[in-house]
């Protein structure tokens, strides 16, 4: 019963379905209705009140990866070793990453979901993010890779690698997203085991999709249900995957440029659709045992071979023979390849069906693997260039071009694009110049280094010394200073002596990172008077007064000038004496002589 008082005064109530008057006893009735009313809501509030507003992450069933890398909380079963986070134990909730360059390894375990409209792994506006060894179960999305933008130049990349997927929603959810691998993955008894939606090929990127195992325990009657589900998707790769016992194995829409081969799809309600889709390629694939194998839009054309002799697909429906041979299957032979084509409609045709189911694998899409990244020196001076080399080699068998972008922190500076033949390697260099010093990170395809570029020489000085305890006119002036280069590169610097601003000696100094040494600069004094002295790297100059002689200094400097010195004098009186000697011996002899003679 509710009632309510109108503009007149009267108590209304509803009830038994209708309106009308209360009596005085129901309204009697009614204000007691309104006090227990009253009552419970002050009691709903007090417990609201008391309940928190915010609960932690534990109580919510979340684990975070923080953009800082760190683990929210931090008592969550994850092992981080640098930016891979392991699981350590089966966790009931979901994982939400919130930062770029993180691998997620599972090693395993189960996240358990609460149903609902809950995410597993919830990548959403992050970068360069890998999920792999995870069991995942009941979730509405149970890996969503997600973006509400895209920014040029951006290289995206995303791997979701060997985890089971059961019960969900959607088993993977892509939206917006480039570059996204998918592969090696169980999914079962998920509505819609892979979802791409607007996955569009806009900065020559691509997804893969392969190596999947997608099926349901049981054919489903009344859900409908997906293998792979796309829509506004354009070059996706979606190769050697088993799709079975789905509603529809693969639906696309809307949907153009996509390379769909090597796949086994059986005993599903619908083997592929292709809803308003052109430019498709389908070749190469099982479809085997669906009660309808295909179905296109009319006026849309798709490819359904590969051309002769590798032909088109197999269809276990096929009901032509195999008696002749050739592009047009008009000359005698058994090549593998029905002698008629399977139709669709007339603008999809099968022109070379196969006889038997493909056995072999035939040419994958173009894949680039980058490794290796090498730099010719990670410390450099300024102005040096450096070589920055990766090696680039296309896993695919079909050739195919890729754009490498060199990053300098975290700045596009320079790409190649790069056209390889399947399984061939190539080694892609770039040459950069460092133009200040600092720490800088190289980056290619999520591969770094760091190049360190050192500070040029730089140059102090210190203990600036003139020796003055000899200024007389005719004698040095001997000045000495301490240059150390506290830089980290070697260098060069001129240090000069200038007396009263004119360049009176100088010495060039080459010293090395750290190195240090004592420059000896001197000054021939010509003339008395008070000279400015200057040495390079002081900035205020010294004055040195040289006094004129006085008359005991030049009488000083007279004696010294006539008087030989003590060494040059005995010199003299030895060499005298010397000759003497040699003199006197000489006559004697002759003397001698003579006089033998005459006897």
């Amino acid at each position: 019963m509710i009632g309510y008082r109108n503009i007149d005064g009267d108590v209304w109530v509803f009830k038994g379905g209708r309106m009308k008057v209360a009596t005085a006893f129901n309204v009697k009735n009614l204000y007691g209705v309104w006090v227990i009313n009253i009552v419970v809501l002050l009691v709903l509030v007090g417990v609201m009140i008391s309940v928190p507003a915010v609960q932690s992450a534990e109580a919510r069933g979340m684990i975070y990866i923080r953009s800082d890398g760190s683990v929210d909380p931090s008592t969550a079963p994850i092992q981080r070793n640098g930016n891979t986070y392991t699981l350590t134990d089966d966790f009931n909730g979901s994982i939400v990453v919130e930062g770029d360059n993180i691998v997620i390894d599972g090693a395993g375990h189960v996240l358990q979901g609460p149903g609902g409209e809950s995410i597993g792994v919830n990548l959403t506006n992050v970068n360069n993010v890998t999920v792999k060894n995870l069991e995942i179960r009941n979730f509405f999305d149970g890996i969503r890779i997600r973006r509400t933008f895209l920014e040029s130049g951006v290289e995206y990349r995303y791997k979701i690698v060997n985890n089971t997927i059961l019960e969900c929603e959607r088993g993977v959810f892509v939206f917006n997203a480039l570059n996204v691998t998918i592969t090696g993955n169980t999914i079962i008894n998920c509505d819609k085991g892979i979802r791409l939606w607007c996955t569009s090929n806009l900065y020559g990127t691509q997804n893969i999709i392969s190596e999947n195992n997608i099926t349901w325990t049981h054919l489903t009657g009344g859900i409908v249900t997906y293998g792979i589900l796309m829509g506004a998707a354009t070059y996706n790769y979606i190769f050697l995957n088993n799709i079975s016992k789905t509603w529809i194995a693969i639906e696309m829409s809307t949907s153009y440029y996509n390379y769909i081969f090597n796949n086994s799809i059986f005993e599903n309600k619908k083997g592929i659709i292709i809803d308003s889709s052109t430019s498709n390629k389908i070749y190469s694939n099982n479809f085997i045992d669906n009660e309808i194998q295909a179905e296109a839009s009319e006026n849309y054309w798709n490819s359904w071979d590969n051309g002769y002799p590798l032909g088109g697909n197999y269809w276990s429906d096929y009901e032509g023979v195999d008696e002749r041979i050739g592009p047009y299957q008009n000359e005698s032979g058994i090549d593998g390849i029905g002698d008629t084509p399977y139709i669709i409609n007339e603008d999809n045709i099968d022109h070379y069906p196969l006889m038997k189911p493909i056995q072999s694998i035939y040419a994958r899409p173009p894949t680039f693997v980058i490794t290796d990244l090498n730099v010719s020196s990670n410390i450099v001076e300024i102005d040096q260039t450096v070589t920055i080399s990766v090696n680039v080699t296309n896993t695919g068998d079909r050739e195919g071009s890729c754009t490498i972008n060199l990053k300098i922190n975290n700045v596009t500076v320079d790409s190649k694009n790069v056209t390889l033949m399947g399984k061939e390697s190539k080694i892609v260099a770039f040459s950069w110049t460092a133009k200040e010093p600092g720490i800088y990170v190289v980056e290619i395809a999520g591969l770094k280094a760091e190049i360190k570029v050192k500070k040029p020489a730089m140059f102090v000085f210190t203990d600036l010394k003139i020796d003055v305890a000899k200024t007389e006119v005719g004698r040095k002036i001997v000045v000495t200073v301490n240059v150390t280069n506290i830089g980290e590169s070697k260098g060069s610097y001129i240090i000069e002596l200038r007396v009263n601003g004119t360049v009176v000696d100088f010495e060039d100094v080459t010293l090395p990172a750290g190195g240090s040494k004592i420059v000896t600069l001197e000054w021939n004094v010509t003339e008395p008077g008070t000279y400015s002295i200057k040495v390079t790297g002081f900035e205020e100059p010294s004055t040195v007064h040289i006094p004129p002689p006085t008359e005991e200094t030049v009488q000083n400097a007279e004696q010294e000038h006539n008087q030989l010195p003590t060494s040059l004098t005995w010199i003299i009186i030895g060499t005298t004496l010397t000759t003497i000697t040699v003199t006197l011996t000489i006559y004697i002899k002759r003397k001698h002589c003579t006089y033998k003679t005459t006897q």
